[in-house]
């Protein structure tokens, strides 16, 4: 299939720091798409090794095939890397509102040809779906993302409520693999990640609140986990249990519990159950 624009309504966020190893290939993946978005825009978080210029030397290739490739400097300065990177896709996300469907992707890994093709169509047939989370290949492993977080196979069909309370208490998005509804997401009034919350993470909860968390297991990329990464595939305490998991709770579980409690404002009726205090306390701590 030839690659065609989909216009206006689809477009892409990508994050860079320092990564001019790794640009290229996943811009290149980008520009061979079957269906090409009509917007890229990427998020520079001060990058000091020539990144932005090898950005911009794609904008006339992608522009010739009716792409426009944008760059914005990172308004983020937290010395925390993962609160930078939730804000880096937050700004890139809200210069896209106006967007139908919004694909998120890592500086690093490069797009199998037909993802946003697969990602638009799914999107486009689940009008209720605010983020669709993808499956990735783990390069140089032989393993899924999905096969590294547990995400089981009925997530696909489970409830609203089940999804929601799988959700809160393991990863199931990967930012990289993720396409979102914006607005849906700007509307709900909690599109910036509270505290250290990645954006994946969080988007994927406020997204299982709205009954709106969708999976597919088809990989749609190679997903590198390079040496230095800042943030990738670790689960934190998700796979503690009992009586370890209550010992390594931390004062900053609370403050988790608090913000994912507030999500009930905007929850679907048939969820709200899962975001009682007892039920949060049991399912974060």
């Amino acid at each position: 299939m030839s690659p065609r624009v989909v216009s206006p309504g689809v477009g892409v966020v990508l994050t860079t720091h320092n990564s001019s190893d790794h640009i290229d290939a996943t811009l290149a993946s980008i520009a061979d798409q079957t269906l090409l978005p009509t917007q890229v825009l990427v998020i520079d978080d001060h990058s000091t090794d020539g990144t932005v210029s090898l950005v911009l030397s794609w904008a006339r290739r992608l522009q010739a095939q009716g792409v426009e490739l944008s760059v914005q400097g990172s308004t983020a300065n937290d010395d925390n890397p993962e609160k930078r990177i939730g804000r880096n896709f937050t700004q890139g996300l809200r210069a896209l509102a106006d967007l139908d469907l919004v694909a998120l992707g890592d500086h690093d890994d490069v797009w199998f040809p037909q993802r946003v093709e697969e990602q638009v169509s799914l999107m486009t047939a689940d009008p209720g779906a605010v983020m669709l989370a993808s499956n990735g290949v783990i390069e140089g492993l032989d393993s899924t993302l999905f096969e590294a977080f547990d995400v089981p196979s009925s997530l696909e069909v489970d409830s609203p409520r089940e999804v929601l309370r799988f959700t809160i208490r393991h990863s199931v998005a990967t930012g990289g693999a993720s396409m979102v509804r914006p607005g849906s997401l700007l509307r709900s009034g909690v599109l910036a990640p509270p505290g250290d919350w990645l954006h994946d993470r969080w988007w994927s909860l406020v997204a299982a609140t709205q009954a709106g968390l969708r999976v597919s297991f088809n990989p749609v990329l190679n997903y590198r986990v390079g040496p230095d990464q800042a943030v990738g595939l670790s689960r934190g305490r998700q796979t503690s249990r009992g009586i370890s998991r209550w010992r390594s709770a931390h004062i900053h579980d609370l403050a988790r519990v608090r913000a994912l409690h507030r999500l009930k404002a905007i929850a679907n009726p048939d969820v709200q159950r899962e975001l009682r205090w007892d039920r949060l306390l049991r399912s974060v701590l």
